[in-house]
C-alpha cells in the first residue's frame, strides 16, 4: 500500500482526514436525521457552521458529519501517516476517534480521525 484515499476537511483551525472508504457520501446539506457538528464532537473553538455533510456509517445506520469549509479527496503516501504515541494519549485528554497524524510538505498536520469512533 503506497498510497492511502483520504477525505480532507478543516474544523477550527485544524485539518482531519478520514479514510475515504468510511465516507458514503458528501453533500452540503443534511438529509438523515442523526447529524453532529465535528468541532462539538471533538470541543473546538472557533469554527465555522458546517457547509458540508459527510455520510458515514455505524451499528445505528447512516448518520451525518458536519464539517466546515472545503473538503478533498487526497491519496496520502502511506509513509507519511503516523499513529499518535501512548506519551500524548495517556498525558493529553484526546477524543478516542483521533488516531494518528499525517505530515505532508509545507501544509498544516492533518489529524487522522477513525470513523468508527465517532459517533452522533
Amino acid at each position: 500500500m503506497d498510497h492511502v484515499s483520504l477525505v480532507v476537511f478543516e474544523a477550527g483551525q485544524h485539518r482531519f482526514a478520514l479514510e475515504a472508504s468510511r465516507v458514503r457520501r458528501l453533500s452540503s446539506t443534511p438529509s438523515h436525521t442523526r447529524t453532529a457538528h465535528l468541532a462539538r464532537l471533538l470541543n473546538l473553538e472557533g469554527s465555522a457552521p458546517a457547509s458540508r455533510w459527510l455520510t458515514l456509517v455505524d451499528g445505528e445506520g447512516a448518520w451525518e458529519l458536519g464539517v466546515a469549509g472545503s473538503t478533498k479527496l487526497i491519496d496520502w503516501p502511506a509513509p507519511a501517516l503516523y499513529p499518535l504515541s501512548e506519551l500524548v494519549l495517556v498525558r493529553a485528554s484526546v477524543h478516542p476517534a483521533l488516531i494518528g497524524i499525517a505530515f505532508e510538505r509545507q501544509h498544516t498536520p492533518c489529524w487522522l480521525l477513525a470513523a468508527d469512533r465517532l459517533t452522533p
